[in-house]
């Protein structure tokens, strides 16, 4: 079971990511429907209805018990069907807030591909921290953060990858913040990984690059909704908010 170090460790890497390189998003090569010409669709899921058998809700490091880090709790009950795919709830009661995630830990791994996830984000950033995210379930790291909330909009996206190195937890990563708020519309946050890079788009752009500490091994996917640093507890007035996530769609070779 992961412990509370851990994340003592993964908050101290996100403070200690270096100043963005690039904050104007511009795009840095061409659509990623050019590329994808060359790829077929392995998998894809509308996430209506949910999949039971085939999603969780729940980290695979917690076992049959409910994933908690810190003051909040992931629960199935707060992973809730739409009309549009799935709303990743935060909530509170008492002393623990309570969210919503899905996890393909149980029945989805890959190496190397494009994955993107169509998905309208709850507004006001680092307070939902709302996060589309891959990691190797046999041991956390590497772990790559497809989107990340790390600020106080919901106009800025971060772009993160963790690896070991001499068996030392490292990282690097960019934010760039745009004009438009993402959490007024779906939009489409995806993944190219090769086995020389990782490159972040956002509705079909790239505007992210890392050409070293390339993950070579298989990876899951996660989507949730969390509290900031997994401590700070919702303000009444602050739930219930939703993340929405309404398709998932893996390209290979």
């Amino acid at each position: 079971m992961i412990l509370t170090s851990f994340y003592s460790l993964l908050l101290a890497a996100f403070a200690a990511l270096s100043p963005c390189k690039k904050k104007d998003p511009k795009p840095i090569g061409d659509n990623i429907e050019i590329l994808l010409k060359n790829y077929h669709i392995v998998f894809q899921d509308i996430l209506t209805p949910i999949d039971w058998n085939k999603w969780d809700w729940r980290e695979p490091w917690s076992g049959d018990q409910p994933t908690q880090k810190e003051n909040t709790m992931w629960v199935k009950e707060n992973t809730i069907q739409e009309d549009r795919g799935v709303c990743l709830q935060a909530t509170r009661e008492g002393d623990l807030n309570y969210c919503g995630m899905i996890s393909s830990h149980k029945f989805l791994e890959w190496k190397y591909g494009y994955v993107e996830v169509s998905a309208k984000i709850p507004p006001e950033g680092f307070k939902y921290w709302f996060a589309i995210w891959m990691y190797d379930k046999n041991g956390w790291l590497p772990e790559v953060d497809i989107l990340e909330m790390m600020k106080e909009t919901s106009q800025s996206l971060s772009f993160t990858h963790h690896w070991l190195k001499n068996g030392v937890h490292e990282s690097d990563g960019n934010t760039f913040k745009w004009k438009q708020d993402f959490s007024n519309d779906f939009h489409r946050y995806g993944l190219l990984w090769e086995s020389d890079k990782l490159v972040w788009y956002v509705d079909g752009l790239p505007y992210y690059e890392c050409t070293s500490n390339i993950p070579d091994v298989p990876l899951f996917l996660i989507c949730n909704i969390q509290s900031q640093e997994f401590k700070r507890l919702f303000l009444p007035n602050e739930i219930p908010m939703c993340g929405l996530v309404d398709r998932i769609t893996l390209w290979q070779k």
